[in-house]
């Protein structure tokens, strides 16, 4: 008990700095570089630790008229001084809500569901579950190509050329060939067998972390 009573407490600070329109009238004494060295010695010797500094400069400033209708906010009027406030708290949930999504997938990634918006080259998403992946058998082809002309030495660019030679198609338009709409718009830009090391390199990576992911979860 004696050893929890002398612990130090460790607080983290939200500064925050605002101008009133009473408060524009008083000049460098009031300003928000003036707020904020007097709000930083605070905490300074209080020994908190400056987690964020939020400022807020009215509209008005920059001749803009702001309204928010859910939240009856209109800058033109006198009575907006809880705006700010909300925004803090709309900015406030908006990072928990963001980690909370994140926390979600995570933890669904974790139960080896697949969770990525599209399935990486030599896969594709099980029409009897969208989490789940299988092997797209004509892309896997060319995949374990890749891989058998890297262990007789080829190189990237090597194997990218030799694809390319082949008149194989590039990932990009082999998914576009196979309905995926949002590869349609690369046709009119490159060529259908414009091999790079680059995706032969984004191929070996995600093939190999996909196979020890499935081999893990088989």
């Amino acid at each position: 008990m004696e050893q929890v009573m002398n612990e130090k407490t460790i607080y983290r600070a939200a500064l925050y700095c605002r101008l009133s329109k009473d408060d524009e009238q008083a000049g460098d004494s009031v300003s928000i570089e003036t707020q904020r060295m007097m709000l930083t010695g605070f905490c300074y010797e209080r020994g908190f630790k400056v987690y964020e500094v939020y400022t807020d400069i009215y509209f008005s400033q920059k001749k803009v008229r702001y309204i928010a209708v859910n939240d009856g906010i209109d800058t033109s009027r006198e009575d907006n001084d809880i705006a700010p406030f909300k925004n803090i708290l709309n900015d406030m949930y908006a990072k928990d809500l963001s980690r909370k999504v994140k926390s979600a997938k995570r933890q669904r990634a974790y139960q080896g569901f697949y969770i990525s918006a599209q399935a990486p080259y030599g896969y594709k998403v099980d029409p009897e579950d969208k989490n789940h992946l299988i092997v797209d058998e004509e892309a896997a082809e060319v995949v374990r190509e890749i891989f058998n002309l890297a262990l007789e030495g080829n190189g990237m660019v090597r194997i990218a050329n030799i694809l390319t030679e082949r008149k194989v198609l590039t990932p990009g338009f082999y998914k576009a060939e196979q309905g995926d709409m949002r590869f349609l718009r690369y046709q009119d830009r490159t060529s259908p067998f414009g091999w790079c090391y680059q995706t032969i390199r984004k191929t070996v990576i995600w093939s190999t972390a996909l196979s020890a992911g499935l081999a893990l979860a088989g």
